[in-house]
Formats: structure tokens, sequence, C-alpha cells
């Protein structure tokens, strides 16, 4: 009942390398390079019929298939849509009833302790490394070939990955289309 898309194997493909080059799932806290436990990725989701985004981290992503992988993303976009994920819901209602400037600095403060000391903080819904090891988008599903996603200073993790959708193209093969 799963759409297999290229993104699906694209997710299982950075879990897999994070799982075997381990140099590369590392966060820096505090100014060094700390190495992580295990592969958690989060993926940007589109909520709402696309005027929302959400995100949903899956654990242990390095022991999971793609089918496996695809479940869980599933499942957890559907708890965010129905409101049923308390640390998101919980996360979005604080963040809305605060002024812009205010906003700002509790998110500062919050990535400060989340992704920098590694601390969650339950009363906010907010979890340690709330971004995991690397972070998915899914462009593709939304028809585009290419895009560039933003680096923002809140995610703390190493690798974005932003897979566009697959496009036919002509090739030069020995100079001949």
């Amino acid at each position: 009942g799963l759409d297999l898309t290229p993104t699906l194997f694209v997710r299982r493909a950075v879990a897999h390398v994070l799982a075997t080059v381990p140099g590369l799932n590392v966060r820096l806290r505090l100014g060094r390079f700390v190495p992580r436990t295990g592969v958690s990725l989060f993926f940007i989701t589109s909520l709402d019929g696309g005027r929302d985004l959400g995100g949903v981290r899956v654990e242990d992503a390095e022991s999971r298939s793609v089918l496996d992988l695809s479940r869980a993303l599933a499942d957890g976009c559907e708890r965010q849509r129905r409101g049923d994920d308390s640390g998101f819901s919980r996360g979005k209602r604080v963040g809305e009833a605060l002024t812009m400037s205010l906003l700002r600095a509790a998110l500062r403060l919050a990535a400060f302790a989340t992704g920098e000391l590694g601390w969650s903080i339950p009363m906010l819904g907010l979890h340690a490394e709330p971004f995991g090891s690397a972070m998915i988008s899914s462009l593709g599903s939304l028809g585009l070939p290419i895009a560039m996603v933003p680096l923002a200073w809140m995610y703390r993790v190493p690798l974005l990955f932003a897979p566009g959708s697959i496009v036919d193209k002509p090739v030069a093969v020995a100079g001949r289309l």
C-alpha cells in the first residue's frame, strides 16, 4: 500500500552510509565532534495540503528496510495530520503564541539546549538532537527536478538531502544523442 519512489531508496541509502561511515554520523557539541549512538533521520513533511510543514524523526534508520522506513514516516505524518503527535502539537502552539522577537529568542535557546547540549525538554515537546543524523526533504514529490533547500543554523545536522523528481533528459554518449 506504499508508493515506491526514488526518495524511499535515498532514505535507505543515507541511513546505510551514516551507519557504514561513522565519521559522518557525528554532531558538533561545544566545538567538538561527538559520535552519535545510532542513525536517526528527520523527514521534512508537507501538512495541511502543502500550506504547512512538519517533520518526522525516525530512529534506528540503519536497521530498517526501505518499506519499514516508509511506514514509519507515513505513520508519523498521519499522527501529525490528526494532531496526535503531542510534542509537535505542543511546540507548534507555543511558537504561535509568541511574538516574533520572543520566538527568535526561544528558537535560539531551544536549538542550543537540544542541539548543542543534547537536552530534551519534554514540557515543550522538544527532543534532544531533534533533527537527527541527517535531514531529507522530498522535493521530488512536489514535481520539482531541482531546488535549493535553506540551511538553517538551528538544524545542527551535517547532511541535508533534497532529492528531486526523476525527469527524462537527452544524454550524449560518445558525442551522439
